[in-house]
């Protein structure tokens, strides 16, 4: 195993092996064989390659050829020699081509071909209990990596860097340090490699803004020189040293160089015995401060003691480089590989990549913070930062962006369709927080706001914006911080809230209300001095006394009570007015405001009482055509007016069609106005005072007098004048009725003992005005014309109130 990036696709970039001038097919399989044990698949797909060249029916190599294409990277190479390998394995003697398939297919996001796979090879296959059980894994994970990949962070947005720093050899483990980007990158340079053709070495790369790459001093001839890391003071760089053993295999050590006074880095000391070990791989190292003045390195290694493949260890060393004993990190560490950590030094959090843990198909980043009691569960780097593909090497640079690299999609594609790893940055999408302002007394929106936002502690100068005529204002935050918005308004005491940005909604825009209290606030509260009892659907108006000022309120019709915004210094008038009442005046004095406390609510209550029943006469009212419906008899009805008018309601649509019928221009339009305002001030209307009446007469009935009501009904001339008879007598009903069941039926008692008295007066069409048509052909206007429907109404012409007291 490739011990410098533990993958073997890294190393395997160049088609370095030399080819052996075999002359059969069966050497060619050798020299296959051997450069697939040796890690170098690049030769090894070349010799299977021409071994098929020769015969092209043979499973095992077909097998081979696929599995070295697959590991080199070359996916829809290795795809297509699966396929082949499956057709021509007609006595299932490669059963483990059906995985490696599966496998190849979770990678390129076939997911439900790879569920399917994996389910053959577990129902056919009886050996290799280490196979099935990564087939078992991998099949959970599919239904999994479904769900992950249809709900990606829509807050992060993933870009592939440039072609500089990117080249078309393998990129990765980039860092920056100041203004400097750091990273590795494979180079073919010059330099003493028996092998033929020469190998790449990888070497740390300088970036600065506005430059091209150069090398870093501090590469070491004739060897790799990889994966550096930073301590978080930045004056220590431990980075890796590393050589081939092999055609492709690497071995790594630890270095350790100082930052002297001029700037540069000192010569490069090697780690103890301890954490290079003779015989394994120590590399990937990252630098985390403790909480006690020293330092802890992490880093990766195939050193027995681990759980399986390669680990994650750590080691504390001081400040003046005096190391412990490497400890493995088993509660993270899988029988799988681990790679590629780097501790955040700010968010006390880990990141590394992994196969142990459930992934998308290839190697998936995951992170876990260290708190007191260790690390936590590691959690799953949501897409579009994981993909199928290997993702590794994640390092944050702030709270706002972070590095990595990956092999997806859209990297640098090498030989073979084989893609190489680059460089990637993933971006936080801008976030942003909205303010809103509100009154605390009415709950109503609050305008000329001028709102400050503050990131805390309070380290940065707070920013302001004016609402203006609105009660909101928009700012930008960044995530991971804490703010401070304070709300200001002349007249009010300020809000205060904090927010937190570490979760953000999936919009990106965090939305906070602020409620400001008045400085001195004014509440009235509306009473029916007959009865004292709460008067609902008070319409409230307060003037400024010495001033121009004035507005207007209701305490609305399920409340006798509304809020008001006064100032202090100042005098006002409260005036308090409703349908069937005397208004009530009250007023509020400069004296009250100017000793109210901050904060403090000034009540005012208005008493309204009844007016007499009179001044709700006429009261008219209005029926649909041919309404209401009889029913035993053509005089009598079941229906009462308040059903009448929420059907009649109903078909205010069709009057409008049917009554501009066949009208253009002005007397159209004319024509629709005329029906609004009939619709609006004459049925709505009308049934609105009849329900105030009925209100009123209650009270007039409770104390004790005696009330005669005369109704009269009318019917327009589009019938007989008998039928237009018996149509006016049951609208009179409908009255009757809706009298009788007003309020669960408060009117029975006061019918069947007297008190209460309803006279009749039908006239049906006799009253009817000369224009109204009465043409059933011409429907328009003989039924729903305004004129028409003007005749069809009941009226309230007279009340006689006897008081028995």
């Amino acid at each position: 195993m490739n011990a410098l990036a533990r993958i073997s696709w890294i190393l395997l970039l160049l088609g370095w092996a030399s080819l052996l001038a075999a002359q059969s097919p069966k050497q060619y399989e050798r020299a296959a064989e051997r450069s697939f044990a040796d890690k170098d698949y690049y030769a090894a797909l070349q010799y299977y390659r021409s071994a098929l060249a020769f015969d092209s029916t043979q499973a095992g190599v077909w097998f081979g050829y696929a599995q070295s294409a697959h590991f080199l990277g070359s996916y829809q190479l290795a795809d297509d020699a699966y396929a082949k390998t499956l057709e021509l394995d007609t006595k299932n003697q490669y059963p483990q081509a059906v995985y490696w398939m599966a496998s190849l297919k979770k990678t390129r996001t076939d997911y439900y071909a790879a569920i399917n796979l994996f389910k053959k090879y577990l129902a056919a296959s009886k050996g290799d209990a280490q196979l099935r059980q990564k087939a078992q894994k991998e099949l959970d994970e599919c239904e999994w990596a479904m769900e992950q990949l249809a709900n990606p962070d829509r807050n992060t947005m993933v870009e592939r860097l440039p072609d500089v720093p990117n080249t078309n050899q393998s990129d990765f483990g980039a860092v920056m340090q100041g203004d400097t980007l750091y990273y590795t990158s494979f180079r073919e340079i010059p330099w003493k490699d028996r092998h033929y053709p020469v190998r790449p070495l990888a070497r740390v790369m300088e970036l600065l803004p506005g430059r091209e790459p150069e090398q870093a001093p501090f590469n070491v001839e004739n060897r790799h020189t990889a994966n550096v890391a930073f301590s978080p003071d930045g004056q220590m760089m431990i980075f890796n040293q590393c050589d081939y053993k092999g055609e492709t295999e690497v071995r790594c050590e630890l270095y350790l160089s100082r930052r002297l006074p001029n700037g540069d880095w000192s010569a490069p000391t090697e780690l103890p015995e301890t954490i290079n070990k003779h015989g394994a791989t120590s590399t990937q190292p990252t630098i985390a401060r403790t909480a006690d003045g020293y330092y802890d390195l992490y880093f990766v290694s195939d050193r027995e003691g681990g759980k399986g493949g390669t680990d994650l260890w750590k080691v504390q060393f001081s400040a003046a480089g005096n190391f412990a004993v490497p400890v493995n990190l088993h509660g993270l560490n899988t029988a799988e590989n681990e790679m590629t950590p780097y501790f955040d030094n700010k968010a006390s959090t880990l990141y590394f990549s992994t196969l142990g843990y459930p992934t998308l198909g290839g190697y998936d980043i995951y992170q876990s913070a260290l708190t007191t009691e260790g690390f936590k569960t590691p959690e799953h780097l949501p897409a579009p930062v994981n993909s199928s593909y290997h993702d590794v090497y994640y390092v944050p640079e702030n709270e706002e962006q972070a590095y990595f690299a990956s092999n997806r999609e859209g990297s640098m594609i090498f030989a073979e369709e084989a893609c190489c790893f680059d460089l990637y940055k993933a971006s936080a999408l801008p976030i942003s927080l909205e303010a809103l302002a509100f009154s605390e007394l009415t709950k109503e929106p609050l305008d000329e706001v001028i709102f400050s936002l503050t990131e805390l502690p309070r380290e940065a100068t707070p920013v302001s914006a004016f609402s203006g005529d609105g009660n909101r204002a928009d700012f930008d935050v960044k995530r991971q911080r804490q703010y401070m918005i304070i709300a200001n308004r002349d007249g009010y005491l300020p809000d205060t809230v904090l927010v937190a940005t570490h979760v953000v909604p999936s919009s990106r825009k965090f939305s906070e209300k602020l409620y400001l209290q008045p400085d001195v606030g004014l509440q009235v509260k509306t009473y029916n001095k007959r009865t004292d009892a709460p008067l609902y659907g008070v319409h409230i108006r307060l003037i400024e006394i010495t001033g121009t000022f004035s507005t207007d309120a209701s305490t609305g019709d399920e409340g006798n009570q509304t809020d008001l915004r006064v100032e202090r210094k100042r005098q006002y008038m409260i005036i308090g007015n409703k349908e069937g009442f005397t208004s009530d005046t009250t007023y509020v004095q400069s004296n009250e405001l100017s000793s109210a406390k901050p904060g403090e609510i000034i009540l005012k209550k208005l008493r309204l009482t009844p007016a007499t029943m009179e001044m709700y006469l006429p009261l008219t009212i209005y029926f649909d055509n041919d309404k209401p419906s009889w029913t035993v008899r053509p005089e009598e009805t079941f229906t009462g007016y308040d059903q009448a008018y929420k059907d009649y309601m109903a078909r205010r649509s069709l009057f409008m069609e049917k009554a501009t019928r066949g009208l253009q221009g002005a007397e159209k339009a004319e024509a629709e106005r005329k029906m609004d305002a009939f619709f609006d001030m004459n049925v709505h209307g009308g049934y609105m005072r009849l329900d105030s009446f009925a209100g009123n007469l209650t009270l007039f009935l409770e104390s004790g007098s005696s009330i005669e009501i005369m109704v009269k009904a009318y019917a327009s001339p589009l019938a007989t004048p008998e039928y237009n008879m018996a149509l006016s007598k049951r609208r009179i009903v409908s009255v009757l009725n809706f009298l009788r069941r007003y309020n669960g039926g408060v009117f029975e008692g006061y019918i069947a003992n007297g008190q209460l008295k309803v006279s009749t007066v039908p006239y049906g069409e006799t009253t009817s005005a000369k224009n109204v048509s009465d043409n059933p052909k011409d429907v328009r206007r003989s039924v729903y014309s305004v004129d028409a429907s003007l005749e069809r109404r009941a009226e309230i012409l007279e009340v006689r109130l006897t008081n028995d007291n």
